[in-house]
């Protein structure tokens, strides 16, 4: 696989512990982004239905995509790729959400999404629309869900 063309890097601070914050984006990833969200498999551990090995399909303005937990590390990483990706325009993906703590309770989110695009030239408009959505939405949910 080669490097991906694409890099989109969001950041929040939550006032949360990282082990709250990693269960919200475990179990409520369909909050975060826009679009639906359908289970397709469970994940490996019947303790972690949704973690490693959990396969959801997400419709979204760029498509219908499956995407699968590769990595689910409690409480500080989540990754994630596209395994449909012959059928959509997105491929080459990987998607990293890794929680540190921040101090007094609360968890820095650093969060990188790297992919390519079908055509090429239409990567970095999916870049910006994935930061727009971040940041008018996506932040403002996570505010809201740990709001104190």
């Amino acid at each position: 696989m080669s490097e991906p063309r694409n890099h989109v890097r969001l950041s929040a601070d939550v006032p949360a512990p990282p082990d709250q914050v990693f269960d919200y984006f475990t179990n409520q990833f369909h909050e975060i982004w826009p679009g639906d969200m359908d289970h397709v498999r469970e994940g490996h551990s019947s303790d972690e239905p949704m973690g490693h090995g959990f396969v959801r399909r997400m419709h979204t303005p760029a498509g219908v995509l499956e995407e699968e937990i590769v990595t689910h590390e409690r409480p500080g990483l989540i990754e994630y790729t596209v395994i449909n990706d012959a059928e959509t325009k997105i491929h080459n993906h990987l998607g990293r959400i890794e929680l540190t703590d921040s101090g007094e309770g609360g968890t820095h989110v650093n969060y990188t999404i790297d992919f390519d695009n079908r055509p090429a030239w239409q990567g970095p408009i999916s870049a910006r629309f994935m930061q727009a959505a971040w940041h008018l939405k996506s932040k403002r949910r996570l505010a809201k869900r740990f709001r104190g």
